[in-house]
């Protein structure tokens, strides 16, 4: 008896994976072309020819994993792309200087967690601009979009991952 009932368990939750499957998988594809539209300009005034010929490559496996039932396959290449292209993103003086510009000029303080240390950030991200200090620069940004809700820095930052 106990033992039907997991099996019971089991296949209803097999049956309302196969009805999801369908809109994970469109989810994924979705999220990828978006993220690809993203990072495609990114790399290709950015990035190095390593970087550029890892891009060519994702986009030459697009025909099969795009058409895979798979969307683990989808979601990895996903994550190939967004690391490639952040890694671009933070180590690229003009972009940091976009996103502290749009950090520093378009956002509410109150919007930031501690709009004082939120100050003090611009102060030492236009400082550093002034010094060419790019590494600084990108440290004060993490820092900024960090003090921000998740989904305004998302929003902001496109999603790119903080990592440095």
């Amino acid at each position: 008896r106990r033992y039907q009932l997991e099996d019971r368990k089991r296949k209803l939750a097999m049956k309302v994976d196969e009805i999801t499957q369908a809109k994970r998988l469109e989810r994924a594809k979705q999220q990828y072309e978006k993220l690809k539209k993203w990072a495609q300009p990114v790399v290709r005034r950015f990035g190095n020819t390593y970087e550029k010929d890892m891009l060519r490559d994702i986009e030459v496996q697009e025909a099969s994993f795009l058409l895979s039932k798979n969307s683990g396959q989808i979601e990895a290449k996903k994550e190939e792309i967004r690391d490639l292209a952040s890694q671009i993103w933070w180590r690229t003086p003009e972009l940091q200087m976009q996103l502290f510009q749009q950090l520093s000029n378009s956002i509410n303080f109150a919007g930031y967690q501690d709009a004082n240390f939120a100050r003090r950030l611009i102060d030492q991200g236009r400082q550093a601009m002034q010094q060419q200090d790019w590494r600084m620069l990108s440290q004060v940004n993490g820092q900024l979009l960090s003090l921000l809700p998740p989904e305004v820095s998302n929003r902001i930052s496109g999603g790119r991952s903080v990592g440095f």
